[in-house]
């Protein structure tokens, strides 16, 4: 699995989910394969119920754990209880099994020819019922190869997210490709996705959707150097900028340099630029936030 950066995303995420009624199952040849009704808009999604169809419909590996990750968190979310036997029918044997103090990680893979899904599920250690407690996945599609992505590129989309929302509109993930190009990786946490992608400087460049539409979008250093070095600026004098309304973009980076990471949340129109440092525990984390029509908001740390 992918390790995802241990950076807090700032980003709102909403909830906003699709009512997909289907039900996922092996069949003999131990392909997975989902029955879909004709008219489903009245049936509650489910994965225990078969419906009755004629037709059977097989589903590509991202397909399917897309709509697992999906469904399992719903209910996770909804506050129903999940169990790992009730999933038997939806996955295959695990490929490893890694047992923590609190917390049990099955891990699972579907595969084809052009695509590999791994699947992760989080499941409480008890005596009686193995409850999934969340569960995530990724998958990477064998037949794409990850192209960095010019900075030109990257700002282009920026640009595209900022006059979408000032038009009171979300990107969608259409228009986004037609920009960034196909992913070569995608993974699946929650209700949301996660496209990944990489810029020419190796920066992980992620898009973030609910429903097709980009909710965030970040640009992340990978030099785990940079968390090493210490803050130029004292507590006392972050202090002070934290009180400082307005600065613009080049005035911030001049003082702060380079962020670390760079965060658009198209849910509120805003830019978030951030720097960490582990050397000083009395501050790891400075952020400063912009409107997407570029007016400062201001500096916190913490």
């Amino acid at each position: 699995m992918r390790k995802f950066v241990n950076k807090k995303l700032i980003v709102s995420l909403f909830t906003v989910l699709s009512s997909i009624s289907l039900t996922i199952g092996f069949g003999e040849d131990q392909t997975q394969t989902v029955w879909a009704q004709e008219d489903v808009s009245s049936i509650e999604s489910t994965f225990e119920t078969q419906i009755d169809s004629d037709k059977t419909v097989k589903l590509s590996p991202n397909e399917q754990v897309s709509i697992l990750i999906k469904y399992i968190n719903r209910l996770i979310s909804q506050e129903e209880e999940v169990t790992l036997e009730s999933l038997d029918n939806s996955l295959p044997e695990p490929t490893e099994i890694d047992e923590q103090e609190s917390l049990t990680y099955y891990h699972y893979t579907i595969e084809n020819v052009e695509e590999i899904a791994t699947v992760q599920l989080a499941v409480e250690n008890s005596d009686t019922e193995q409850e999934v407690k969340n569960a995530l996945a990724e998958v990477e599609f064998r037949t794409l190869e990850m192209v960095p992505l010019k900075q030109d590129t990257v700002e282009e989309l920026q640009e595209k997210l900022v006059t979408d929302y000032a038009n009171e509109e979300y990107t969608t993930i259409d228009a986004a490709r037609q920009i960034l190009g196909p992913t070569p990786s995608v993974s699946y946490l929650g209700n949301y996705d996660i496209y990944h992608y990489q810029d020419e400087e190796d920066n992980e460049v992620a898009l973030m959707l609910i429903n097709n539409k980009v909710v965030a979008f970040n640009v992340i250093n990978q030099d785990n150097t940079l968390t090493e070095q210490p803050f130029e600026q004292t507590k006392q004098q972050l202090d002070r900028l934290s009180h400082e309304d307005g600065l613009n973009r080049q005035e911030i980076v001049s003082i702060m340099g380079q962020p670390h990471a760079v965060y658009y949340d198209s849910s509120q129109g805003i830019v978030t630029y951030a720097w960490y440092s582990d050397v000083d525990p009395d501050v790891s984390a400075v952020t400063y936030q912009f409107a997407y029509n570029g007016i400062g908001i201001g500096l916190m740390y913490n």
